[in-house]
């Protein structure tokens, strides 16, 4: 039987695209890494953008709720 990752099942359940589901708890932090040093450099992409960024930051919030200890230490 194959253990169903719990963040790749909240990722699903929100509608998240494959890459996002994919990439997981791990891929969430990396891309919200990426948005943070775009930040500082100086946004330059539009609001709605830059408001989907944020959302990132959000699902990372909420995933990181269901996500097994030993992916919270990674």
């Amino acid at each position: 039987m194959v253990k169903k990752d719990p963040v790749s099942e909240f990722l699903k359940e929100r509608g998240c695209p494959a890459h996002v589901i994919r990439g997981g708890l791990m891929g969430l932090i990396d891309s919200w890494e990426t948005t943070v040093e775009s930040v500082e450099r100086g946004y330059s992409l539009g609001l709605d953008d830059y408001l989907n960024d944020m959302d990132g930051r959000q699902l990372i919030e909420v995933a990181l709720g269901s996500a097994p200890d030993k992916e919270k230490k990674k």
